[in-house]
């Protein structure tokens, strides 16, 4: 039997308010995972819904290809889990963001993005 892994997570950490080069403590700090209630993505089309082509230009999951439908991919496991992740993360992240106003400057060589108050 395989060794038992740790849950899949996704940590998310934002350095808001803080204008100075050398504040290296994070502001604040969020952990996504599915021990906190996030929920795996569904990786193919919803039960009951038939693959269709897709529009020209779209890249959404359609389940079709050129030449007819495509396998469905394999629901669960630890990628829809780490999708699932982002997605809550990505999802608090617009939404954080959007509540404050906010102007941002990229430090060069950190490679952070600051978010501070305006």
């Amino acid at each position: 039997m395989p060794p038992s892994r740790p849950p899949v997570s996704v940590k998310m950490t934002f350095w808001i308010g803080s204008s100075s080069d050398d504040d290296e403590e994070p502001r604040q700090q969020k952990t996504f995972s599915q021990d906190q209630g996030t929920q795996p993505a569904r990786l193919g089309l919803p039960p009951g819904v038939e693959p269709t082509k897709p529009s020209a230009g779209s890249y959404d999951y359609s389940g079709m290809h050129d030449h007819g439908p495509l396998v469905p991919p394999r629901e669960g496991g630890e990628m829809a889990q780490l999708i699932g992740c982002v997605q809550a993360a990505k999802q608090y992240s617009i939404g954080n963001m959007t509540d404050k106003t906010v102007s941002r400057k990229f430090y060069e060589g950190t490679g952070r993005l600051i978010a501070m108050d305006r």
